[in-house]
């Protein structure tokens, strides 16, 4: 089984006078924020998410996870051109996705779940919305704990983990859990590069209840984003390994890690670079 990992596409909404009224709330520094300093670093989001999504098809990859952030600021227009992008090249019940913190950019965004109501159907998973749980073919359990929330500031991009989400997927774990691996997928990284936390308003703030997690359940890949960087990262204690494949949306040669599970639950990993 091969399984395609790629994250933090920030399909961003072309100016238009349609756009100004969603404005109206913390929307309007993030979108400041959006084009006048990182317009250029974003400028080829929706072209390199084609390219993606065009070499995942051309390879015929079993399944697909996305690990948030499809949007920019949440933006109505976004996640209809971002689902009209990803569902023209993926089957949708190949896909498990789950949205990031730039996909609950506002209060009403968080409260109405405005993610759920464009990307996946409850039809598809065993635990929905969270913890969102599916088994596939009977060779893995996918788990994912949401970590993204509505920060009222526009500079805080940190992340809290539900306990009561987690309680939920333990339960599920102690009564399911079969001879097959567990992913935990995640939007915030556990670890940034060099094995150190994240800065203050960029990481998850009670990442101490994720790592019990995995260290109960013997968790051995966490697959996040957030940090628009690829990197593999191992962590000792608990035992994983952490796969964030970097944002697709920056630079000219965006890319994806392409995972095929081997026998003994090992995993073999490699970055594609499109």
């Amino acid at each position: 089984m091969q399984i395609a990992h790629f994250s933090d596409s920030h399909i961003t909404a072309p100016f238009s006078p349609g756009i100004i009224p969603g404005l109206f709330s913390k929307r309007i520094a993030g979108f400041l924020n959006l084009y006048l300093r990182r317009r250029y670093q974003l400028i080829n989001a929706e072209r390199n998410l084609l390219n993606v999504l065009r070499d995942i098809k051309a390879r015929g990859v079993d399944y697909i996870v996305f690990s948030g952030d499809i949007t920019a600021i949440s933006l109505k227009h976004e996640f209809l051109r971002a689902r009209e992008i990803i569902y023209n090249f993926i089957d949708k019940k190949k896909l498990f996705i789950i949205p990031g913190n730039h996909d609950q950019y506002t209060y009403l965004t968080s409260k109405n779940d405005l993610f759920h109501s464009f990307f996946t159907s409850k039809d598809d998973f065993i635990s929905y919305p969270y913890p969102k749980i599916r088994i596939f073919e009977d060779q893995a359990i996918f788990v994912s704990i949401n970590t993204s929330r509505f920060n009222p500031l526009f500079f805080d991009a940190s992340g809290y983990a539900d306990p009561a989400e987690i309680g939920l997927a333990q339960d599920f774990l102690n009564k399911n859990k079969k001879d097959m691996p567990v992913f935990l997928i995640i939007h915030h990284s556990l670890l940034a590069p060099g094995g150190i936390r994240d800065v203050f308003f960029h990481r998850l703030r009670n990442e101490k209840d994720i790592l019990d997690f995995i260290g109960k359940n013997h968790i051995k890949y966490v697959l996040s984003g957030h940090i628009h960087k690829y990197y593999i990262i191992s962590c000792k204690n608990p035992q994983f390994t952490q796969y964030n494949p970097g944002s697709t949306a920056r630079g000219s040669n965006p890319g994806y890690f392409l995972y095929t599970l081997k026998k003994g639950h090992e995993i073999e990993s490699e970055y594609i670079s499109v």
